[in-house]
Formats: structure tokens, C-alpha cells, sequence
């Protein structure tokens, strides 16, 4: 199996906020079918119950997700780790927003299968994913102005 990192460009369109470090093989797949196993490496109680949950309603699949000891990187509250191999799934993250934020960037991977007519299952590629904000706070900032003849702006300007 060869991996090599895939350049930012490739990983734009696929997922959304790009992460920071991905290496991806993008001609070896993993199903999302319960057949592979996956597991929840957190810090906090309840990360695994919400995934299961999710990938119930996302993908169709009543998955086992395992719970296991938090032995990564400290990446920050919304900071994650994402393994996706032939030998399973794991999510990795200190807090419960982590794992929603490398739940969020599975689900943006997953294809349908090919090859059948409706869709069975879906297929993740073989990836090494991590990333957290560069910023404490995530999110977007919106600056809305009304339509202005440049009348009202100059008399602002001038009691200002």
C-alpha cells in the first residue's frame, strides 16, 4: 500500500475546514458497513454513544463503536485525530467537540459503494487525518450593511 500526502488542493473540494495534516490513499477503500470495527479514543464520557448514534442515522449502519484510553496529542478543545485503515476506524480527540469535528470530516469522505444500483453501503479511503483551529473560536463573521446613498454615512462621519 503506498500513502502519500495528499496536497491541500486534493483535500479542499472532499472536506471542509481543510485539515491541517492529511496523508490519504485514495485508491484503497474502507466500507462503512460493520464490518470493519471503529473506536473512540476521548477524554469525556458519551463520545462513542453519540457516534453510534450518528453513523445509525448518516449511514444506515447499527455499528459496535468501541471506547478506548485517550492517549494523544493535546490538541485543544476542538482538535482531532482521524485513522482510517483495513483495520479499523479511530477517532481521537480530548473533548466530545473534537469527535463531532472528526465525525464531520468522516462523513465528508464517505462515498456511496460503487457498483450497485441503490446505494448498500458507503466506502472512506485509507486516511491519516489531524487538525484543530487556528483560533480559539470557530466560526464565521458577518458584516451586513444597507443600501446607502452616501448621504447618511457622511452626516455619521461628520458627528463622529
Amino acid at each position: 500500500m503506498d500513502i502519500v500526502a495528499a496536497p491541500q488542493t486534493e483535500v479542499v473540494p472532499m472536506v471542509c475546514p481543510a485539515p491541517r495534516q492529511v496523508t490519504m490513499d485514495s485508491m484503497s477503500y474502507v466500507p462503512l458497513d460493520g464490518s470493519v470495527p471503529v473506536a473512540v479514543a476521548c477524554r469525556e464520557e458519551g463520545a462513542a454513544d453519540w457516534l453510534k448514534a450518528h453513523f445509525r442515522y448518516w449511514f444506515g449502519v447499527a455499528l459496535d463503536v468501541a471506547r478506548k484510553p485517550f492517549a494523544g496529542k493535546e490538541t485543544g478543545p476542538d482538535g482531532y485525530s482521524l485513522q482510517i485503515g483495513k483495520d479499523g476506524i479511530l477517532l481521537s480527540a480530548s473533548t466530545c467537540s473534537g469527535i463531532r469535528n472528526a465525525a464531520k470530516t468522516l462523513r465528508q469522505l464517505a462515498i456511496p459503494a460503487r457498483g450497485t444500483r441503490t446505494v448498500t453501503h458507503y466506502i472512506v479511503p485509507e486516511s491519516d487525518i489531524s487538525d484543530a483551529p487556528d483560533l480559539a473560536f470557530r466560526g464565521l463573521h458577518l458584516c451586513w450593511f444597507a443600501p446607502d446613498d452616501g448621504v447618511t454615512l457622511r452626516q455619521a462621519a461628520a458627528c463622529a
